[in-house]
């Protein structure tokens, strides 16, 4: 699986459930607000290989995903950051969500304009293809381009709080809302245009919306 920015070539693709890429993440996460060691992103790529993966995401509307993890690699095809979620209707008949997102770029790439590249693919993937109704996002207060990335589209702030211990190397958490329609309208077709999800570089249509019942 490839989500494609054709204009840039960077793309998103799903981990799998190997050692080398547990390791990898591993790599990428240690710069995290919360590290993670190879026992954990082990768990990461079973679970998300069994809920993200070629033959799921071709059905319509696409199931739960559980916790979706992509790699986000660069056009040299150099794994530069990494992007986890979930996707699910928390009981709803008529909602989807997107909760638990934990984004970034490893430190040896940061400055180059990764993280743009992420948030583009992960919006238009969210957004125009799983076309979830409302994402709920935390920043710490040590990642002011992710609020800044988010403040320039329209986004609901719900509350700022404290850090949770001060252990934790961030003062205070920005609960963010996402609402669907909303955000959509903040970009224009031709921002979305270079995107596309691809499967052996065969183009995947748009799924139904909703969330399949398995």
């Amino acid at each position: 699986m490839k989500i494609l920015n054709s204009n840039s070539g960077f793309y998103l693709t799903e981990v799998q459930e190997t050692f080398s890429d547990a390791e990898t993440l591993v790599q990428i996460f240690k710069d995290y607000v919360f590290p993670k060691n190879l026992r954990s992103c082990l768990d990461m790529c079973s679970i998300s290989q069994r809920t993200l993966n070629d033959e799921r995401i071709v059905l319509s509307p696409v199931p739960r995903i559980e916790q979706g993890v992509f790699f986000l690699c660069d056009s040299n095809d150099t794994k530069v950051g990494s992007i986890s979620f979930t996707f699910s209707d928390h009981g709803s008949s008529s909602t989807s969500y997107i909760t638990k997102v934990k984004a970034v770029i490893k430190k040896s790439e940061r400055g180059r304009g990764c993280f743009t590249e992420m948030f583009t693919l992960i919006s238009w993937f969210f957004n125009q293809f799983l076309q979830a109704d409302l994402a709920q996002i935390s920043i710490v207060n040590t990642a002011p381009q992710v609020s800044k990335k988010l403040d320039e589209r329209t986004v609901e702030t719900l509350n700022q709080r404290d850090a949770p211990e001060s252990t934790v190397p961030f003062d205070s958490v920005s609960d963010r809302k996402v609402k669907v329609a909303d955000y959509s309208g903040s970009f224009t077709s031709e921002e979305w245009a270079p995107f596309s999800l691809l499967i052996n570089d065969v183009t995947v249509a748009i799924p139904d919306k909703g969330i399949g019942k398995f």
